[in-house]
C-alpha cells in the first residue's frame, strides 16, 4: 500500500507543485508577451487597448492632448524666458543711452518682500 502511494505521488506530483508550475508558466508567458509588445508601434497598442475595452478612445485622446499640452507649456516657458532676457537687454541699452545723453529718468523702486502667510 505504501509503495502504491509513493509511486502515485512520483507519477502525478502533488497539487502544490502543479500550482507552482502553472504560476511559473504564466509568468514566463507574460514576460514573452511584454517583450513582444515593447517592440510594437505605440499606435497599434492604443488601438488594441481600445478594441479590448481596456481604454476608451476619449482616454487615448486625453493622453495625446496631455502630452501636447505639456510640450506647449515647455515651449511657452522657453519663449517667455527668451522674451524676459530680451526685455532686460533692451532696458539696459535704454538706460545706457539715457545716461550718455544725460537725461534724468525715474527709477521704479523695487517692492520689498515681506514674510506674510497666506490665509
Amino acid at each position: 500500500m505504501l509503495t502504491l502511494a509513493i509511486s502515485t505521488a512520483l507519477l502525478f506530483g502533488s497539487p502544490a507543485t502543479e500550482k507552482q508550475r502553472q504560476h511559473a508558466m504564466a509568468r514566463r508567458h507574460a514576460l514573452q508577451v511584454t517583450n513582444y509588445l515593447k517592440g510594437t508601434d505605440p499606435r497599434v497598442l492604443k488601438q488594441v487597448m481600445q478594441q479590448m475595452g481596456w481604454m476608451t478612445s476619449k482616454q487615448c485622446t486625453s493622453l495625446h492632448t496631455r502630452n501636447r499640452n505639456q510640450q506647449d507649456f515647455r515651449n511657452n516657458e522657453r519663449r517667455n524666458k527668451y522674451k524676459r532676457r530680451l526685455d532686460e537687454l533692451n532696458q539696459l541699452e535704454i538706460d545706457m543711452l539715457l545716461d550718455r545723453a544725460g537725461v534724468p529718468r525715474q527709477r521704479v523702486p523695487k517692492r520689498k518682500k515681506t514674510n506674510r502667510r497666506h490665509r
